[in-house]
């Protein structure tokens, strides 16, 4: 049975790590390294929907939130200047 309290242990862990609170998780735009990070590492450990991830990071919708994150947990980042600005 999936502890149900995981995401939100690894969130706390991720941004004590990046040394932000929520509101700089919210302002930081949806193709930051940091926010990616978190969002792969959230999609790898749990069994939360990308939908769910999207909603919980501030990345947007699911759908524009999808392809960045699997660019991303395949070692692809964002064309400078375009997904950054989003």
């Amino acid at each position: 049975m999936p502890d149900r309290h995981q995401p939100e242990r690894i969130i706390a862990e991720e941004l004590a790590r990046l040394d932000w609170g929520e509101e700089e998780l919210a302002k930081r735009c949806k193709a930051d390294p940091g926010k990616m990070a978190l969002a792969a590492r959230l999609r790898r450990e749990t069994t939360l929907t990308v939908k769910t991830i999207a909603a919980r990071l501030h990345l947007e919708t699911s759908n524009s939130a999808n392809t960045p994150l699997h660019n991303w947990t395949r070692g692809k980042t964002p064309v400078q200047g375009k997904e950054e600005h989003s």
